[in-house]
C-alpha cells in the first residue's frame, strides 16, 4: 500500500508543473481593444512664468472622435503635489478630437522654485505598441519668476577651446569660442543669471557693490560648481558630465560692460584648464 501511495504522488508531480507553466504563460486581458490613442501636444519643458500666473494649460488630441461624451483618465507625478490641483479626467465633447487640461496652482507654491511635473494618460487609452511620434505624456519644469532680458550680449567660454564643448567651427576651421547671449535681471530678488552654454544651467549672481575696488565689482555666485549641460566622452570611452568650477573672484566692470566669471573646466574630478570666462554687452 506504502508503494502504491508513493507511486500516486510522483506521478502527480508533472501535473503540478504542467499547470504552473500554463499560468505563468497564459495569455492576458486586451488592453485598449477599441484602439482609443490619446495624447498630449507638445509643450516646452521649461516654461518661465510670471509671478502672477496661477494656471498652467496642456492640449490633448486623439485619433478617433466617437459619438459619445469621453472622460479620459489622466495620472500626475511630481515631488511636491500640494502645490497643485489637477484634474482627475480630460473632457472630450462627442466628435470632438481635442481637449485642455488645466493645472492650477495652489497657495502652496513658492516663487522662484522649480518643479518638475508629469501628467500622463490612462494606458487603456493609449496605444503602446505601435510606433509613433506622439506621446501620451508630458514632462515639464515650471517656475515662477520676474527674470527679464537686461543685456544681450557675446559670453567668450574656455569649454570649447579645451575641447569639452562643441560650438562648432568657424570658416577656417577653428572651434567657435563665443556666442550671443542675454543676462537676466529679476527685480524681486535684485539678482542676475545668465545661461552661458545653452542648456537651461544657468549662473545666478548678485552684485557686491559695497565691495567694488578699482572699478570692480564683485560678483555673489550662487554656487562653485555648475554643470554645463554638455557631456565629453573620455578616453576611457565613458560619456561623463562637463563641468565649471569657479576659480576665483567674479567681477563686474562697469567701464568696459564686462562680466567675468574665472572658471575651471573639466570632466569626471579631472581638470581640464582655467579660463576668465567674459560677457560683454
Amino acid at each position: 500500500m506504502k508503494l502504491y501511495r508513493y507511486a500516486l504522488a510522483f506521478a502527480a508531480i508533472p501535473m503540478v508543473f504542467v499547470a504552473c507553466k500554463e499560468k505563468e504563460y497564459g495569455v492576458g486581458a486586451e488592453s485598449n481593444y477599441l484602439g482609443v490613442n490619446v495624447y498630449f501636444e507638445e509643450a516646452e519643458p521649461y516654461q518661465s512664468l510670471p509671478l502672477d500666473v496661477t494656471e498652467i494649460t496642456f492640449r490633448l488630441e486623439r485619433d478617433d472622435a466617437p459619438r459619445e461624451d469621453e472622460n479620459v483618465p489622466l495620472h500626475f507625478e511630481c515631488a511636491f503635489p500640494e502645490a497643485f490641483d489637477v484634474p482627475e479626467s480630460a473632457f472630450f465633447p462627442r466628435g470632438v478630437l481635442t481637449s485642455e487640461v488645466t493645472v492650477y496652482f495652489t497657495d502652496s507654491m513658492e516663487d522662484f522654485k522649480e518643479y518638475r511635473l508629469a501628467l500622463y494618460v490612462d494606458e487603456a487609452y493609449t496605444q503602446q505598441y505601435i510606433e509613433q511620434s506622439t506621446y501620451p505624456r508630458v514632462d515639464v519644469t515650471i517656475v515662477r519668476e520676474d527674470y527679464e532680458v537686461l543685456h544681450t550680449g557675446r559670453y567668450t567660454c574656455g569649454g570649447p577651446m579645451m575641447d569639452l564643448i562643441d560650438w562648432g567651427v568657424d570658416g577656417a576651421g577653428e572651434p567657435i569660442v563665443s556666442r550671443i547671449v542675454d543676462l537676466e535681471y529679476s527685480r524681486t530678488q535684485d539678482a542676475y543669471r545668465i545661461d552661458p552654454w545653452g542648456h537651461g544651467k544657468y549662473i545666478r549672481f548678485t552684485l557686491n557693490e559695497d565691495g567694488e575696488e578699482n572699478g570692480l565689482i564683485p560678483l555673489v555666485l550662487d554656487a562653485s560648481v555648475y554643470l554645463t549641460g554638455d557631456k565629453y566622452l573620455t578616453p576611457e570611452n565613458e560619456e561623463t558630465d562637463v563641468m565649471a568650477t569657479s576659480s576665483g573672484q567674479a567681477t563686474f566692470n562697469n567701464r568696459r560692460r564686462t562680466y567675468t566669471f574665472p572658471f575651471t573646466y573639466g570632466y569626471s574630478g579631472r581638470d581640464s584648464g582655467e579660463n576668465d570666462d567674459t560677457f560683454t554687452y
